[in-house]
Protein backbone atom coordinates (compact mmCIF):
# COMPACT_ATOMS: atom_id res chain seq x y z
CA UNK A 1 0.00 0.00 0.00
CA UNK A 2 1.10 3.61 -0.77
CA UNK A 3 -1.73 5.39 0.90
CA UNK A 4 -3.26 5.22 4.81
CA UNK A 5 -2.68 3.98 7.84
CA UNK A 6 -0.86 0.48 5.85
CA UNK A 7 1.29 2.55 4.01
CA UNK A 8 4.39 0.88 3.30
CA UNK A 9 6.16 2.52 0.33
CA UNK A 10 6.24 6.05 -1.28
CA UNK A 11 3.98 6.49 -4.03
CA UNK A 12 6.79 7.48 -6.24
CA UNK A 13 8.15 4.68 -8.32
CA UNK A 14 11.83 5.75 -7.66
CA UNK A 15 11.23 5.29 -3.89
CA UNK A 16 13.07 2.05 -2.85
CA UNK A 17 10.54 0.11 -1.00
CA UNK A 18 12.04 -0.70 2.85
CA UNK A 19 14.67 -2.87 3.68
CA UNK A 20 15.49 -4.58 6.93
CA UNK A 21 18.28 -2.17 7.60
CA UNK A 22 16.06 1.14 6.65
CA UNK A 23 13.57 -0.80 9.87
CA UNK A 24 16.49 -0.85 12.10
CA UNK A 25 17.92 2.22 11.54
CA UNK A 26 14.20 4.08 11.65
CA UNK A 27 13.41 2.58 15.01
CA UNK A 28 9.34 3.33 14.58
CA UNK A 29 9.52 6.61 12.50
CA UNK A 30 9.23 5.28 9.25
CA UNK A 31 6.18 3.85 7.31
CA UNK A 32 6.42 0.62 7.74
CA UNK A 33 6.62 0.90 11.69
CA UNK A 34 2.86 2.75 11.65
CA UNK A 35 1.51 0.00 9.64
CA UNK A 36 2.43 -2.74 11.64
CA UNK A 37 0.47 -1.19 14.36
CA UNK A 38 -2.37 -0.51 12.32
CA UNK A 39 -2.69 -3.82 10.56
CA UNK A 40 -1.86 -4.97 14.45
CA UNK A 41 -5.22 -3.41 15.60
CA UNK A 42 -6.65 -4.34 12.51
CA UNK A 43 -6.00 -8.11 13.60
CA UNK A 44 -6.96 -7.69 16.95
CA UNK A 45 -10.34 -6.33 15.79
CA UNK A 46 -11.19 -9.26 13.65
CA UNK A 47 -9.79 -12.40 16.29
CA UNK A 48 -11.66 -10.35 18.88
CA UNK A 49 -14.94 -11.08 16.67
CA UNK A 50 -13.90 -14.62 16.00
CA UNK A 51 -13.29 -13.58 12.39
CA UNK A 52 -10.12 -14.35 10.36
CA UNK A 53 -7.46 -12.15 8.02
CA UNK A 54 -6.17 -13.60 4.80
CA UNK A 55 -3.87 -12.32 3.18
CA UNK A 56 -3.67 -12.92 -0.83
CA UNK A 57 -1.18 -11.13 -2.81
CA UNK A 58 0.63 -10.83 -6.00
CA UNK A 59 3.55 -9.44 -6.73
CA UNK A 60 7.37 -9.35 -8.15
CA UNK A 61 8.74 -7.28 -5.41
CA UNK A 62 7.36 -6.71 -1.61
CA UNK A 63 4.13 -6.64 -0.81
CA UNK A 64 4.15 -5.89 2.72
CA UNK A 65 3.91 -8.98 4.62
CA UNK A 66 6.63 -8.01 7.20
CA UNK A 67 3.95 -5.37 8.06
CA UNK A 68 0.79 -7.35 7.74
CA UNK A 69 1.76 -10.96 9.70
CA UNK A 70 0.31 -10.18 12.77
CA UNK A 71 -3.43 -10.22 10.49
CA UNK A 72 -2.62 -13.86 9.89
CA UNK A 73 -0.79 -14.24 13.04
CA UNK A 74 -3.09 -13.28 15.37
CA UNK A 75 -6.47 -14.05 13.81
CA UNK A 76 -5.26 -17.59 12.43
CA UNK A 77 -5.31 -16.72 8.61
CA UNK A 78 -3.21 -17.88 5.79
CA UNK A 79 -0.66 -15.73 3.61
CA UNK A 80 -0.74 -16.47 -0.09
CA UNK A 81 1.24 -14.93 -2.53
CA UNK A 82 2.60 -15.74 -5.57
CA UNK A 83 3.94 -13.55 -8.99
CA UNK A 84 0.55 -12.99 -10.39
CA UNK A 85 -2.96 -13.42 -9.42
CA UNK A 86 -3.30 -16.30 -12.20
CA UNK A 87 -0.62 -17.84 -11.08
CA UNK A 88 -1.36 -22.22 -10.67
CA UNK A 89 -0.51 -22.60 -7.30
CA UNK A 90 -2.08 -19.47 -6.04
CA UNK A 91 -5.45 -20.94 -7.17
CA UNK A 92 -4.60 -24.27 -6.17
CA UNK A 93 -3.86 -23.02 -2.71
CA UNK A 94 -7.25 -20.55 -2.76
CA UNK A 95 -9.24 -23.73 -3.82
CA UNK A 96 -8.05 -26.19 -0.82
CA UNK A 97 -8.32 -23.09 1.33
CA UNK A 98 -12.41 -22.75 0.37
CA UNK A 99 -13.14 -26.23 -0.11
CA UNK A 100 -15.63 -27.45 1.98
CA UNK A 101 -16.78 -31.58 3.53
CA UNK A 102 -19.67 -32.48 4.50
CA UNK A 103 -21.56 -29.29 3.24
CA UNK A 104 -19.11 -27.20 5.90
CA UNK A 105 -15.59 -25.34 5.02
CA UNK A 106 -12.56 -26.96 6.87
CA UNK A 107 -11.74 -23.90 8.86
CA UNK A 108 -13.69 -23.62 12.57
CA UNK A 109 -13.99 -19.42 13.59
CA UNK A 110 -14.74 -18.01 16.86
CA UNK A 111 -11.66 -20.13 18.63
CA UNK A 112 -11.28 -20.53 22.49
CA UNK A 113 -8.55 -22.35 24.11
CA UNK A 114 -8.75 -23.00 27.76
CA UNK A 115 -5.90 -24.78 29.92
CA UNK A 116 -6.32 -26.07 34.11
CA UNK A 117 -3.55 -27.01 35.82
CA UNK A 118 -2.41 -27.04 39.56
CA UNK A 119 -1.73 -24.29 41.23
CA UNK A 120 1.85 -24.57 41.31
CA UNK A 121 1.95 -23.36 37.62
CA UNK A 122 2.66 -19.44 37.61
CA UNK A 123 1.76 -18.67 34.05
CA UNK A 124 1.69 -20.27 30.48
CA UNK A 125 2.41 -18.75 27.11
CA UNK A 126 0.77 -19.45 23.97
CA UNK A 127 2.88 -19.55 20.89
CA UNK A 128 1.52 -20.09 17.60
CA UNK A 129 -2.06 -20.83 17.35
CA UNK A 130 -3.76 -17.69 16.77
CA UNK A 131 -3.84 -16.74 20.59
CA UNK A 132 -4.77 -12.87 21.31
CA UNK A 133 -3.06 -11.10 24.24
CA UNK A 134 -1.44 -12.70 26.95
CA UNK A 135 -3.13 -15.63 28.87
CA UNK A 136 -5.72 -14.40 31.67
CA UNK A 137 -5.70 -16.29 34.63
CA UNK A 138 -9.04 -16.85 36.50
CA UNK A 139 -9.63 -17.21 39.93
CA UNK A 140 -9.11 -20.40 41.20
CA UNK A 141 -12.68 -20.92 42.77
CA UNK A 142 -14.17 -20.36 39.21
CA UNK A 143 -12.18 -23.62 38.20
CA UNK A 144 -12.41 -26.19 41.29
CA UNK A 145 -9.31 -25.33 42.57
CA UNK A 146 -7.25 -25.16 39.98
CA UNK A 147 -5.42 -22.25 37.86
CA UNK A 148 -7.03 -21.69 34.65
CA UNK A 149 -5.58 -19.55 31.64
CA UNK A 150 -7.77 -18.90 28.54
CA UNK A 151 -7.38 -17.58 25.43
CA UNK A 152 -9.68 -16.12 22.11
CA UNK A 153 -8.60 -16.43 18.64
CA UNK A 154 -9.97 -16.04 15.04
CA UNK A 155 -9.72 -18.87 12.91
CA UNK A 156 -8.47 -22.70 13.38
CA UNK A 157 -7.84 -25.46 10.28
CA UNK A 158 -7.48 -29.19 10.24
CA UNK A 159 -3.64 -28.34 10.23
CA UNK A 160 -3.72 -25.38 13.41
CA UNK A 161 -0.66 -25.75 15.54
CA UNK A 162 -0.09 -24.35 18.93
CA UNK A 163 2.75 -24.75 21.91
CA UNK A 164 1.77 -24.09 25.65
CA UNK A 165 5.11 -23.12 27.76
CA UNK A 166 4.57 -23.20 31.39
CA UNK A 167 5.96 -21.84 34.09
CA UNK A 168 5.79 -22.59 37.76
CA UNK A 169 5.56 -20.32 40.77
CA UNK A 170 8.95 -20.13 42.81
CA UNK A 171 8.82 -21.65 45.79
CA UNK A 172 5.61 -23.53 45.07
CA UNK A 173 4.65 -26.94 46.35
CA UNK A 174 1.69 -29.45 45.71
CA UNK A 175 -1.19 -29.37 48.43
CA UNK A 176 -2.14 -32.90 47.77
CA UNK A 177 -0.51 -36.66 47.78
CA UNK A 178 -2.41 -36.62 44.48
CA UNK A 179 -0.88 -33.85 43.12
CA UNK A 180 2.69 -34.29 44.44
CA UNK A 181 2.32 -38.58 42.49
CA UNK A 182 1.42 -36.31 39.46
CA UNK A 183 0.56 -33.17 37.14
CA UNK A 184 -2.87 -32.85 35.76
CA UNK A 185 -3.76 -31.00 32.79
CA UNK A 186 -6.63 -30.38 30.61
CA UNK A 187 -7.28 -28.52 27.15
CA UNK A 188 -10.07 -27.53 25.96
CA UNK A 189 -10.46 -26.24 22.43
CA UNK A 190 -14.16 -24.53 21.57
CA UNK A 191 -14.73 -23.91 17.90
CA UNK A 192 -17.31 -22.79 15.32
CA UNK A 193 -18.09 -24.19 12.24
CA UNK A 194 -19.58 -22.70 9.06
CA UNK A 195 -23.13 -23.84 9.66
CA UNK A 196 -22.72 -22.48 13.02
CA UNK A 197 -22.87 -25.37 15.16
CA UNK A 198 -20.57 -25.38 18.17
CA UNK A 199 -17.81 -28.07 18.94
CA UNK A 200 -15.70 -28.85 22.29
CA UNK A 201 -12.60 -30.97 22.47
CA UNK A 202 -11.50 -31.52 25.84
CA UNK A 203 -7.84 -33.55 26.55
CA UNK A 204 -6.63 -34.38 29.84
CA UNK A 205 -3.21 -35.69 30.18
CA UNK A 206 -1.52 -37.14 33.70
CA UNK A 207 2.29 -36.10 33.76
CA UNK A 208 4.01 -38.03 36.55
CA UNK A 209 5.90 -35.77 38.72
CA UNK A 210 9.57 -36.45 40.06
CA UNK A 211 11.84 -35.13 42.44
CA UNK A 212 14.23 -32.03 41.80
CA UNK A 213 16.86 -34.63 42.77
CA UNK A 214 16.81 -36.98 40.17
CA UNK A 215 19.56 -36.19 37.99
CA UNK A 216 18.94 -34.85 34.29
CA UNK A 217 20.19 -37.89 32.10
CA UNK A 218 17.34 -40.44 34.02
CA UNK A 219 15.14 -38.42 32.57
CA UNK A 220 16.38 -38.52 28.87
CA UNK A 221 13.68 -41.78 28.49
CA UNK A 222 10.88 -39.87 28.69
CA UNK A 223 11.83 -36.74 26.61
CA UNK A 224 11.24 -36.20 22.93
CA UNK A 225 13.54 -34.48 21.08
CA UNK A 226 12.03 -33.93 18.22
CA UNK A 227 8.90 -31.86 19.92
CA UNK A 228 11.21 -30.33 21.86
CA UNK A 229 13.03 -29.05 19.15
CA UNK A 230 9.90 -27.63 17.76
CA UNK A 231 9.57 -25.65 20.73
CA UNK A 232 12.88 -24.31 20.95
CA UNK A 233 11.84 -23.53 17.31
CA UNK A 234 8.84 -21.32 18.64
CA UNK A 235 10.56 -19.60 21.12
CA UNK A 236 13.42 -18.24 19.45
CA UNK A 237 10.68 -17.08 16.80
CA UNK A 238 8.76 -15.06 19.67
CA UNK A 239 11.94 -13.66 20.52
CA UNK A 240 12.98 -12.37 17.41
CA UNK A 241 9.38 -10.75 17.11
CA UNK A 242 10.94 -8.06 20.11
CA UNK A 243 14.85 -8.55 20.32
CA UNK A 244 17.72 -8.42 17.63
CA UNK A 245 18.81 -11.48 15.93
CA UNK A 246 21.96 -11.51 17.09
CA UNK A 247 20.55 -11.81 20.69
CA UNK A 248 18.78 -14.47 19.53
CA UNK A 249 21.62 -15.94 18.16
CA UNK A 250 23.57 -15.66 21.79
CA UNK A 251 20.59 -17.17 23.37
CA UNK A 252 20.37 -19.76 21.36
CA UNK A 253 24.33 -20.79 22.18
CA UNK A 254 24.13 -19.92 25.46
CA UNK A 255 20.66 -22.46 25.87
CA UNK A 256 22.29 -25.69 23.31
CA UNK A 257 25.62 -24.96 25.87
CA UNK A 258 23.87 -25.54 28.85
CA UNK A 259 21.73 -28.36 28.20
CA UNK A 260 24.83 -30.04 26.34
CA UNK A 261 26.55 -29.73 30.15
CA UNK A 262 23.85 -30.99 31.81
CA UNK A 263 23.42 -34.27 29.58
CA UNK A 264 26.65 -35.08 27.91
CA UNK A 265 29.58 -36.86 28.92
CA UNK A 266 32.92 -35.51 28.24
CA UNK A 267 36.47 -35.06 29.91
CA UNK A 268 37.75 -31.53 30.51
CA UNK A 269 39.70 -29.91 27.67
CA UNK A 270 39.16 -33.48 25.46
CA UNK A 271 36.46 -32.04 23.07
CA UNK A 272 36.91 -35.56 21.18
CA UNK A 273 35.88 -37.49 24.59
CA UNK A 274 32.57 -36.36 24.09
CA UNK A 275 29.40 -38.44 24.26
CA UNK A 276 25.83 -37.30 23.13
CA UNK A 277 22.98 -39.55 24.71
CA UNK A 278 20.90 -40.49 21.46
CA UNK A 279 17.80 -38.80 23.44
CA UNK A 280 19.36 -35.50 22.39
CA UNK A 281 21.33 -36.43 19.45
CA UNK A 282 19.38 -34.25 17.16
CA UNK A 283 19.58 -31.10 19.01
CA UNK A 284 22.90 -29.60 18.48
CA UNK A 285 22.52 -30.22 14.58
CA UNK A 286 18.90 -28.38 14.27
CA UNK A 287 20.50 -25.65 16.17
CA UNK A 288 23.31 -25.17 13.88
CA UNK A 289 20.64 -25.18 10.76
CA UNK A 290 18.38 -22.76 13.19
CA UNK A 291 21.02 -20.47 13.79
CA UNK A 292 21.16 -20.18 9.41
CA UNK A 293 17.98 -20.26 9.28
CA UNK A 294 16.00 -17.45 6.56
CA UNK A 295 13.90 -16.75 9.90
CA UNK A 296 17.01 -15.80 12.02
CA UNK A 297 19.16 -14.72 9.33
CA UNK A 298 18.32 -11.38 7.98
CA UNK A 299 21.32 -10.81 5.77
CA UNK A 300 20.64 -11.20 1.93
CA UNK A 301 16.56 -11.59 3.01
CA UNK A 302 13.86 -9.22 2.38
CA UNK A 303 11.69 -8.67 5.47
CA UNK A 304 8.53 -10.09 3.54
CA UNK A 305 10.69 -13.33 3.30
CA UNK A 306 11.84 -13.17 6.87
CA UNK A 307 7.89 -12.66 7.92
CA UNK A 308 6.65 -15.87 5.40
CA UNK A 309 9.49 -18.00 7.49
CA UNK A 310 8.50 -16.95 10.91
CA UNK A 311 4.82 -17.52 9.94
CA UNK A 312 5.64 -21.06 8.72
CA UNK A 313 7.87 -21.38 11.94
CA UNK A 314 5.16 -20.75 14.59
CA UNK A 315 2.06 -23.13 12.74
CA UNK A 316 3.78 -25.83 11.37
CA UNK A 317 3.62 -29.33 12.89
CA UNK A 318 6.54 -31.10 15.06
CA UNK A 319 7.83 -32.81 11.67
CA UNK A 320 7.38 -30.27 9.19
CA UNK A 321 8.99 -27.57 11.21
CA UNK A 322 12.24 -29.80 11.63
CA UNK A 323 12.07 -30.54 7.99
CA UNK A 324 12.17 -26.33 7.04
CA UNK A 325 14.79 -25.71 9.56
CA UNK A 326 16.93 -29.16 8.89
CA UNK A 327 16.28 -29.89 5.29
CA UNK A 328 16.02 -33.71 4.50
CA UNK A 329 18.21 -36.06 1.90
CA UNK A 330 16.80 -39.44 0.95
CA UNK A 331 18.89 -41.73 -1.34
CA UNK A 332 17.50 -43.91 -3.81
CA UNK A 333 19.59 -46.87 -5.73
CA UNK A 334 18.87 -49.97 -7.28
CA UNK A 335 17.99 -52.72 -4.92
CA UNK A 336 18.35 -51.09 -1.58
CA UNK A 337 15.56 -49.36 0.67
CA UNK A 338 15.69 -45.21 0.64
CA UNK A 339 18.45 -44.15 3.46
CA UNK A 340 18.20 -40.55 5.17
CA UNK A 341 21.66 -39.53 4.19
CA UNK A 342 23.77 -36.23 6.03
CA UNK A 343 23.93 -33.08 3.93
CA UNK A 344 27.48 -32.94 2.77
CA UNK A 345 29.49 -34.30 -0.44
CA UNK A 346 29.60 -37.77 0.87
CA UNK A 347 26.07 -38.42 -0.06
CA UNK A 348 27.01 -38.11 -3.49
CA UNK A 349 27.23 -41.24 -5.84
CA UNK A 350 27.19 -42.05 -9.52
CA UNK A 351 24.55 -45.23 -9.08
CA UNK A 352 22.44 -42.71 -6.34
CA UNK A 353 19.85 -40.50 -6.87
CA UNK A 354 19.34 -38.04 -4.12
CA UNK A 355 16.16 -36.30 -2.77
CA UNK A 356 16.35 -32.69 -1.13
CA UNK A 357 12.92 -31.67 1.07
CA UNK A 358 13.53 -28.18 2.58
CA UNK A 359 9.77 -28.50 3.00
CA UNK A 360 9.40 -25.23 0.57
CA UNK A 361 11.16 -27.24 -2.15
CA UNK A 362 11.95 -30.69 -3.29
CA UNK A 363 14.87 -30.87 -5.53
CA UNK A 364 15.91 -34.53 -7.39
CA UNK A 365 19.16 -34.79 -8.16
CA UNK A 366 21.02 -37.98 -10.49
CA UNK A 367 24.06 -39.25 -10.43
CA UNK A 368 26.25 -39.96 -13.24
CA UNK A 369 25.55 -43.38 -13.45
CA UNK A 370 21.90 -42.78 -13.60
CA UNK A 371 22.22 -40.07 -15.91
CA UNK A 372 23.77 -41.84 -18.62
CA UNK A 373 21.23 -44.98 -17.92
CA UNK A 374 18.67 -42.47 -18.43
CA UNK A 375 19.92 -40.68 -21.33
CA UNK A 376 20.75 -44.22 -23.19
CA UNK A 377 16.59 -45.55 -22.13
CA UNK A 378 15.35 -42.34 -24.20
CA UNK A 379 17.39 -43.09 -27.18
CA UNK A 380 16.93 -46.43 -26.98
CA UNK A 381 12.92 -45.49 -26.63
CA UNK A 382 12.89 -43.11 -29.58
CA UNK A 383 14.45 -45.46 -31.92
CA UNK A 384 12.12 -48.03 -31.20
CA UNK A 385 9.51 -45.49 -31.98
CA UNK A 386 10.67 -44.55 -35.06
CA UNK A 387 10.81 -47.82 -36.39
Amino acid sequence: AVGGGGAIAEPLLSSPIRSHADLTAAQGASLGAGAEGFYRALAEEAGGRGMALDIVGASLEEVGLWEMAACAQLTGGAALQAETFGAAHLRASLLRLLSARDGEMRVGFGSALELRTSRDVRAVELLGGGGLGSSAELLPSEAAGAHCFAWGGGAVSESSTCALLLHAAKGAAPSSEAQRAAQLLQISATIKSSTGRTRVRVTTVRLPRLPHEVPAPQLLQAFDQQAAAAMLVRLAMHRAETRPPAEVLRWLDKLLIKVMRKLCEYRKAEPASLRLPPAVAQLPGLVFHLRRSAALRQSAQSPDRTAYFRLLASTLSVFATLVMVQPTLVGYQLGAQPTPLPLDKSAMAQDRVLLFDSFTQVIVCKGAGVGAWLRSAQEADSKAQLE
